[in-house]
């Protein structure tokens, strides 16, 4: 009788123990603990580490917790850590799933830019980086939200624009401190990141224009210089490039590597130039960075 009588005080004991332990995760205020990670290699000199002062845009929904566009600022760029002033608050037990994008920008949804040789700068260039990561879930148990691939859906940021990575070699007769531009043509530099899918996009009315980067190498033999630019299809799959070297013009036309026609989110495309005296020599070259995108060769004369 006893022994039934201490089982039941114990059951009983337990059931409290757990309902405190129930109210304790519903009641007290839990927020979500942000880290993230970059796919590939990124533009900044810091490799896959984010740079200081960095900002998100962070969204979610999961039961009674949805957020848009809450500002996150990097707070540790060796771990990818971030942090907010006004921060996400689990609102019950439910899972929440996570997106978010970079660089933020205050008013959210779809951002219009037209890309200028400014924005080329190696400061101004991370402002057109857009990079968008999306599902990522956590919750009121489990806060810890992680844009990375440690679970099972890789939710890291990938890039969403398209980079062309030009290397200019020094050929016979030839110094690339002489170089004071080069110019590509035939591709769109109007268009638009949308801030809640990831989506970035040539504008329906974009027009084939001219991007003229004037810079002057300071080294004689090599010279390295990456654009930014909207995925996109390019007409006949061609688009052209010049440049200037001592007063003289050279120009070439560049094919999209394997015989493809578009300029694909989270691509980079290669090509090495060797600039020589009576022509520029457009050869193949590897693929590096944001990924596969393929490689280019063609010849240039003046």
């Amino acid at each position: 009788m006893k022994t039934s009588k201490y089982l039941f005080l114990g059951m009983v004991a337990l059931a409290f123990a757990a309902c405190n332990n129930e109210e304790v995760i519903n009641d007290g205020p839990v927020a979500a603990q942000v880290s993230a990670g970059i796919e590939g290699v990124q533009t900044r000199a810091a490799g896959t580490n984010w740079d200081s002062n960095d900002q998100i845009g962070i969204s979610c929904s999961g039961g009674k917790t949805t957020y848009t566009n809450v500002l996150y600022t990097v707070s540790d760029v060796s771990s990818g850590s971030f942090a907010s002033d006004a921060p996400i608050y689990f609102q019950d037990l439910k899972e929440v799933t996570f997106s978010a994008y970079y660089p933020y920008a205050a008013a959210g949804g779809t951002i219009e830019k037209t890309i200028t040789a400014t924005d080329q700068e190696a400061e101004a260039q991370k402002k057109i980086d857009y990079m968008f990561a999306s599902g990522a879930k956590a919750s009121k148990q489990n806060p810890s939200v992680k844009f990375t691939n440690e679970r099972d859906t890789d939710a890291r940021f990938t890039h969403r624009m398209s980079q062309l990575s030009f290397t200019f070699n020094q050929g016979a007769d030839t110094d690339l401190t002489n170089m004071a531009d080069f110019t590509i043509s035939g591709l769109k530099m109007e268009g638009t990141f949308n801030t809640e899918n990831g989506t970035a996009s040539v504008t329906n009315t974009a027009q084939a224009a001219e991007l003229k980067i004037t810079e002057t190498p300071s080294a004689s033999d090599t010279y390295t210089r990456s654009l930014i630019l909207f995925p996109q299809q390019v007409e006949n799959g061609k688009f052209n490039l010049s440049l200037t070297l001592g007063g003289e013009t050279y120009k070439t036309e560049l094919s999209v590597p394997n015989g493809g026609t578009d300029l694909t989110a989270g691509n980079k495309y290669t090509y090495t130039i060797t600039v020589k005296k009576t022509e520029i020599v457009v050869s193949q070259s590897s693929i590096e960075g944001w990924g596969d995108g393929g490689d280019g060769n063609g010849t240039a004369e003046m």
